[in-house]
This record gives C-alpha cells, sequence and structure tokens, in this order.
C-alpha cells in the first residue's frame, strides 16, 4: 500500500512540475513556422539545467530511454545537452544522428509535452499517446521495467550505436592507451566529498583525519589484492577524489589518469573535469576487466558498470565494512 502511494506521490509531483514547466518556459503564442516538419513530433532528451538531471551516467540512462521508446512509437530521435557543457564537446553521433537545432524546438505550449519521470518506472512514458514535440527529463535505465522489444537490446550496442567520442576525446584516449602500452584491468572508487576534494549536493566529509588515512589504505590494500589476481597487468584506477589518486599513483603498477573532476549539477565543471569524466569512462571500457570498490559510506557508483557495458568486459563489485 505504501510503496504504491508513494509511486502516485512521485508521479503526482512530477505532473505538477510539468504544469510549472509549461506555464514558465513555453509559449501560449508561438506556433510551428519556425519548426522543420519533420522534427515536429520527436522526442528530444532535454539536459539544460532546468531540472535536475544526476550524474552523467543517469543522463546517459534517460537518454538511451527515451531512444527505446522512440523507435518503438516511430518517433525522431534528438538529444539536446548544453547543461553545463555542450556535449557534442565529447560525445558526437556514431550511427544516428540526434543532434537538433535550437530553432527546431517549439516553445509552443500547444505543441510541445514536456515529461519528468526522474525516479519513475517509465510507466507515463510508455502509455504516452502524442504527436506533440516531447521534452523529456529522465534519470533511469527503463528496461529494467519495461519489457518489451527495444527495451530488451543490450545497453551497450545501443550506447555505441548512439555516440563516439568526439575528435578531442579519441586523441586523448590514445594517448593514455599509448602510454599505458598494453592490456590492463581497471579500478573505480567513487567517495563523492568524504575526502573533502568532491564538491557533490550535501554530502559531508569525514572531519576526523585519522579516519580518512584509514580508508585511503583500505582502498590501497585493494588495489594490492586486484594486483595479486593480475599480475600481469596494469591496473588503471579512476577516482572522483585527486587526493586518492596522487596515492594509488604511488603504487608502480598502477595507472591513474590525474586531475580533478565535478558532478556535472554542480557549478564546478569547467573543460578540464568534464573531459576527465569523459577520458575515465572510455578508459575503463576499454580495460579487460572492471572492478567498482566500495568501502564503507563511499557511494556504488553506475559509472563503471555502464563502462563495462558499452566495453562488453565483466565487472565485478567489491563492497567491504571496515568501521565497527
Amino acid at each position: 500500500m505504501s510503496f504504491h502511494y508513494h509511486k502516485f506521490c512521485l508521479s503526482f509531483r512530477h505532473r505538477i512540475k510539468e504544469l510549472f514547466y509549461s506555464i514558465r518556459y513555453l509559449s501560449f503564442f508561438s506556433g510551428w513556422d519556425e519548426v522543420d516538419k519533420e522534427e515536429r513530433n520527436a522526442g528530444i532528451a532535454m539536459i539544460d539545467g532546468r531540472f535536475r538531471h544526476g550524474g552523467i551516467c543517469d543522463r546517459f540512462k534517460g537518454m538511451i530511454s527515451l531512444y527505446n521508446y522512440c523507435r518503438y512509437v516511430g518517433k525522431p530521435f534528438r538529444i539536446r545537452y548544453y547543461f553545463p557543457f555542450e556535449l557534442t564537446d565529447y560525445l558526437v553521433p556514431n550511427k544516428y544522428d540526434w543532434r537538433i537545432s535550437d530553432k527546431n524546438i517549439s516553445n509552443s505550449i500547444w505543441h510541445v509535452r514536456p515529461l519528468c519521470t526522474r525516479k519513475e518506472n517509465g510507466k507515463r512514458l510508455l502509455k504516452l499517446k502524442t504527436n506533440k514535440q516531447i521534452r523529456f527529463y529522465g534519470n533511469r535505465d527503463l528496461s529494467e521495467f519495461l519489457q518489451y522489444p527495444p527495451f530488451n537490446d543490450d545497453w551497450g550496442d545501443i550506447f555505441n550505436y548512439l555516440f563516439k567520442p568526439s575528435p578531442l576525446v579519441q586523441g586523448q584516449l590514445d594517448y593514455h592507451k599509448e602510454a599505458i602500452n598494453g592490456e590492463y584491468v581497471a579500478a573505480a572508487f567513487r567517495f563523492q566529498n568524504l575526502l573533502g576534494d568532491f564538491e557533490e549536493y550535501h554530502c559531508a566529509s569525514i572531519t576526523n583525519s585519522d579516519e580518512k588515512e584509514q580508508l585511503i589504505s583500505a582502498n590501497i590494500e585493494e588495489l594490492k589484492k586486484i594486483h595479486e589476481d593480475n599480475p600481469d597487468k596494469i591496473i588503471l584506477v579512476t577516482a572522483d577524489s585527486s587526493t586518492f589518486l596522487e596515492r594509488a599513483s604511488e603504487l608502480e603498477y598502477v595507472y591513474a589518469i590525474k586531475g580533478k573532476q565535478a558532478h556535472v549539477d554542480t557549478k564546478n565543471v569547467n573543460q578540464s573535469n568534464a573531459m576527465k569524466s569523459f577520458i575515465d569512462f572510455y578508459m575503463l571500457a576499454g580495460a579487460k576487466k572492471v572492478y567498482g570498490i566500495v568501502i564503507d559510506d563511499m557511494y556504488p557508483s553506475d559509472f563503471p558498470v555502464c563502462a563495462a557495458k558499452i566495453g562488453h568486459v565483466p565487472f565485478i563489485r567489491i563492497a567491504k565494512r571496515h568501521k565497527l
């Protein structure tokens, strides 16, 4: 009972948000005159900062879910991603051109259907029957909930069908792979703000220096165990903590792409830390095996999970408690 009530409340709140969005951002007077006919019923994945979008992989999940819906109902699929950066600086279309110009995004309240499905199971999307242009805000992989053919395709295959690295990103990937010079495994660490060097929403840092050191040491020990299992391979290490990357780099068998990251839903994103996120993502995908390490209050990120999917490589989650 409470579960269904929660779902009803979530859907109701989203409907209110959608109404508010229509009143605030859409016009009662705009028409179709400037919009190309083939774009008038498009489904557009919007990443514009007007809703909370989540992290990079949350955004990918939403985009791919909308793509599956559009393919199922025969709508053109498009992406307009400019918050807090232009997606096409880092990813470009591969086998499907999802780009859309701003002039082809209608601003008419009569011709646009805003739809927010954050944390919903996608049933509203599946039931949606409209010839309007959809502005879609979502952050879940709806294949978990919607079981019909398009949603059963391999997630990694769909991602690779839609996206490929931009020339700028590809150049960096070539550089790092040449530097590693061979096969490698990868280990991903998501501290959020536990070590005090990654701003994210309201995540608190560890204030006790001894506890902070214990967490770092526990993760270093996991790296040593991974090396014991893969003695002939370099370990690529990705982390949202520059503090941990510096420490991990002291191990001779570790290759870490240093630099600071920033959560894409915060104001601290710039070209440098945005670039690092995409490089980390594709470098994880190029590993022979990907480990996701979670100790104590660290976050079990889907970032390495999604990377392993697009690289079609095994993913292993290591979760442990060291605090009493």
